[in-house]
């Protein structure tokens, strides 16, 4: 496939395609040859069908991927070896289903009531005036204490030992403290 792929670069080229277009592009068209084991310029519009099948039944490639194998197919045969009939026979691409909002249901908006700049009193007006009751009050617990609760490891003993009481003895500054670098995550030393 040499001079094709020179011919379908250089076309590529003169459209301007970015790299990865390219590639991905040039990776499809070496696929179908591998496939059907002869030069794609020889092959008839079924041969090209069978492949797209192929990455869609067999592979179980997405949707999106199959589409950009048809448009590298696509522009193969449009641009570089010039048979329409080829181009014409490949389906068109499926669109992918989005979910749209049927026109008779009202769009809501977060202004008003559940602004964010007011949600919290008048969250708490809604419940006065549906006699609801207040919401639960969050844990007080300390992170510490949550994860000896989820785990039962408690970090306050010696990992080795588990007899001593660990203290932090010092920490660790971070890169933020320092000034014009970007911030990591403080450790703490606690040995």
């Amino acid at each position: 496939m040499g001079v094709l792929r020179d011919r379908m670069v250089r076309e590529m080229s003169l459209r301007e395609f970015s790299a990865s277009t390219q590639k991905l592009y040039l990776a499809t068209l070496t696929d179908l040859v591998r496939y059907h084991h002869q030069s794609p310029d020889t092959l008839d519009p079924t041969q090209v069908q069978n492949f797209l099948l192929y990455l869609t039944q067999e592979r179980h490639l997405a949707w999106s991927s199959v589409s950009v194998a048809a448009s590298a197919i696509r522009f193969f045969y449009t641009h570089t070896v010039k048979r329409l009939d080829l181009a014409m026979a490949m389906p068109p691409r499926r669109t992918p289903r989005r979910h749209v909002v049927p026109p008779h249901v009202p769009r809501i908006r977060h202004v008003g009531v559940l602004a964010n700049g007011t949600k919290k009193a008048r969250l708490a007006q809604c419940r006065r005036l549906l006699n609801a009751a207040p919401p639960p009050a969050p844990a007080t617990r300390t992170t510490v204490e949550q994860l000896h609760a989820l785990t039962g490891v408690d970090r306050s003993r010696c990992p080795h030992c588990d007899t001593g009481t660990m203290a932090l003895v010092s920490r660790v500054p971070t890169v933020r403290d320092r000034p014009g670098v970007g911030a990591t995550p403080a450790f703490e030393d606690s040995s």
